[in-house]
């Protein structure tokens, strides 16, 4: 293994790993945000989120081989900021799924079976989630 062929491979550990410092460099909460730690209803998916004030970034990692099977994020109270957010995939046209988070800052989110592939991380911009009326004024 050699920068050469890593620099022509984009799935490589070194494309990887510039994405990732694109990715932070784009988001001010990944890049100087609070370490909060978050809960999963799995022991081998590792949940966190990076937090500056209403601004947040989910990362959840499978780090077991094989895809995992409707997972449950955990919030605490003070975790994220309170409302209605779409997760939305920062490092590319993933997955978003809709997270509510009540006034005192704590959620849950049961993500889809098999929604995160095994040995893979996720990282996840929260958006403000748009409403039936502003959904529909796009049409």
């Amino acid at each position: 293994i050699n920068v050469a062929s890593q620099d022509r491979d984009p799935a490589s550990v070194l494309s990887l790993y510039r994405t990732l410092i694109r990715v932070r460099g784009r988001s001010e909460a990944l890049a100087r945000g609070a370490l909060v730690p978050l809960s999963a209803s799995s022991d081998g998916v590792a949940a966190y989120a990076r937090r500056l004030g209403r601004s947040a970034v989910v990362v959840l990692v499978n780090l077991q081989p094989s895809a995992s099977d409707s997972i449950t994020l955990f919030a605490p109270p003070g975790a994220l900021p309170a409302g209605d957010w779409t997760l939305r995939d920062l490092l590319g046209p993933g997955a978003t799924w809709s997270l509510h988070v009540n006034g005192d800052g704590s959620g849950t989110r049961t993500l889809p079976r098999a929604a995160l592939a095994g040995h893979t991380g996720y990282y996840f911009a929260l958006s403000p989630a748009r409403s039936k009326a502003q959904r529909a004024s796009t049409r």
